[in-house]
């Protein structure tokens, strides 16, 4: 069993946190979004399936780069986090406005924060070693088929 390294205990942590995060708010404003779903013209059955989906993101990412080491699904992680934030610049009138859409905006900004942040710590040294020796102790002997 390899020992795990500090930052990758973090990045669990606020893996497991922005995806409980994202299930609270969406169980929360099921009926709300259900109700927005609809007028959409949308099947009532949409936010199920964006419960299904989001969990089912985290845990795959979670596994991708905390269990497998992947560079690759780090990188990808690490630019849907930030990709994430564009709809809230892009909706930035539900922040100024009153109520129920002003809370469920900064409930959800906060959640995607928690995924940024998870994003970002793994860029201290201690992370990229982590991926870059694909999860193991020492470096990938790269001349072993020279």
């Amino acid at each position: 069993m390899r020992a795990k390294p500090p930052v990758l205990r973090v990045f669990e942590a606020l893996v497991v946190l922005a995806a409980l995060a994202s299930l609270a708010i969406m169980v929360a404003w099921y009926e709300v979004l259900v109700t927005e779903a609809q007028r959409m013209g949308g099947s009532a059955y949409v936010p199920l399936l964006t419960i299904m989906f989001s969990m089912g993101y985290f845990l795959c990412f979670w596994f991708a780069v905390a269990r497998r080491a992947s560079r690759v699904a780090y990188w990808i992680f690490f630019g849907l986090a930030f990709l994430g934030l564009v709809p809230h610049v892009a909706d930035w009138q539900a922040f100024t406005a009153e109520g129920a859409e002003r809370a469920y905006a900064f409930s959800t900004l906060a959640a995607q924060f928690v995924h940024v942040a998870a994003a970002c710590v793994m860029l201290v040294p201690e992370g990229q070693r982590w991926l870059s020796r694909r999860g193991t102790g020492e470096p990938d002997a790269a001349d072993v088929f020279d």
